[in-house]
């Protein structure tokens, strides 16, 4: 239950309809109700499960409200979260009116998309100064327009420059601050805002235009799959195994064992027969474990004596 309720705040969070204080408020009332989960208030129709919560529990209702975990969000100033909208998403071409954040944007970029090249970019003007930072970037993403290796190779670096700048304006349609013997005493901002233009339309051509449409496929392309064989169930087993689903099969074993019962008790209690009672009372009358005892064999010796004088 745990996994399908943290499934629906992912979704509620990925679609962005709602708050993101509604959405934890609701998800901190789910994860409260999970603790007293018993049978009785959850749905009875199983095979209607869904993440949705409102599916599986019977009673859902929001003990929290989005101002009562305020708290729990990491925010510098959690209070100023907005209660009831959706989050502002960013902008997908990155375009910030904070210069500083425009120029970070970029070196940011740049910084990620070099890893592979092993080039470290600690700035926007020195680095860029060689040529290999450049060639990375372009080749990284428009590698038809531009080898890099074939660039790096070249020992003059205005030669690296000249390629790149060339590519860039013919394929990418962004034109040269300089020329290329001039791209090293240009200033920093020059070469962060060409840099900059280079990154948006990286970014453009390189952003998915929507879902691509699935085509149809024909009949002839389609593989066909051979139906396995398979055996005929066992009405029996079938049977017996919705039995077990419904649970009629615990009630006629219940049953069965309650018939069983009634059946030794009356053999437990019948009535002993007449002559068993007799035969039983002979044993006991002969037996020394009983209570009466032959009178024959209580006498002892000096009885017999005087009997014997004293005659029949």
């Amino acid at each position: 239950m745990g996994v399908l309720d943290t499934a629906w705040l992912i979704r509620e969070y990925g679609l962005n309809k709602r708050g993101p204080l509604e959405i934890i408020a609701e998800r901190e009332s789910i994860y409260r109700l999970l603790a007293q989960v018993t049978k009785d208030n959850m749905n009875k129709a199983i095979n209607k499960y869904t993440i949705d919560p409102k599916t599986r529990y019977v009673s859902l209702e929001s003990s929290l409200q989005p101002e009562d975990v305020v708290q729990i969000v990491s925010s510098d100033n959690p209070r100023l979260a907005p209660i009831g909208q959706p989050l502002i998403m960013n902008n997908s071409r990155s375009v910030h009116t904070n210069p500083d954040l425009k120029k970070y944007s970029t070196w940011k970029f740049c910084y990620q998309a070099l890893l592979p090249y092993k080039l470290k970019m600690s700035d926007m003007d020195l680095c860029w100064n060689d040529g290999r930072a450049l060639a990375g970037l372009l080749a990284k993403f428009r590698p038809e327009i531009l080898d890099y290796f074939s660039v790096i190779s070249m020992d003059a670096i205005e030669d690296r420059i000249k390629v790149v700048l060339s590519a860039v304006e013919q394929y990418m349609g962004i034109s040269a601050p300089c020329a290329a013997s001039e791209w090293v005493g240009i200033g920093a901002a020059v070469k962060s805002s060409y840099i900059g233009a280079l990154v948006d339309a990286i970014r453009v051509r390189n952003q998915p235009a929507g879902k691509p449409k699935c085509k149809t496929l024909e009949d002839d392309s389609l593989h066909y799959t051979k139906r396995p064989q398979v055996d005929r169930l066992d009405p029996e087993l079938v049977q017996k195994v919705e039995k077990m689903v419904t649970g009629d099969l615990l009630k006629e074993q219940a049953l069965h064992l309650q018939n069983e019962k009634d059946r030794q008790v009356p053999r437990v209690a019948q009535k002993i027969i007449k002559n068993d009672v007799i035969e039983m009372e002979k044993r006991l009358e002969n037996s020394g474990m009983g209570v009466l005892y032959n009178k024959k064999e209580q006498r002892s010796s000096q009885d017999e004596k005087v009997q014997w004088f004293r005659g029949p």
